[in-house]
C-alpha cells in the first residue's frame, strides 16, 4: 500500500517540476531580444518544448519508476 503511494508521488512531483519546465522555458524564450513574430508567440514555444525537453523529462520519468518498481519487487 505504501508503496504505491510512492508511485502516485512520483508522477506527481514529475508534473510539477515538468510544469515548472515548461513554464520557464517559455519564459525565457519570450524574453530572448531580438525574438519576433512566432518566436514570441507562447504556444510556438510550448511546442518547442515538447519536442527538444518533455522527452527527456519522460525518459527520467521511466527511469524513477523503474527504480521503484525494482525496488517494489524486493521482499
Amino acid at each position: 500500500m505504501i508503496k504505491n503511494h510512492i508511485v502516485v508521488w512520483a508522477i506527481t512531483i514529475w508534473l510539477i517540476i515538468t510544469l515548472g519546465a515548461a513554464y520557464l522555458y517559455v519564459q525565457n524564450q519570450n524574453t530572448f531580444p531580438g525574438a519576433e513574430g512566432y518566436e514570441k508567440d507562447w504556444t510556438f514555444q510550448l511546442a518547442m518544448f515538447s519536442m527538444f525537453r518533455l522527452p527527456l523529462l519522460v525518459v527520467g520519468l521511466v527511469a524513477v519508476l523503474w527504480l521503484v518498481w525494482r525496488w517494489m519487487k524486493q521482499p
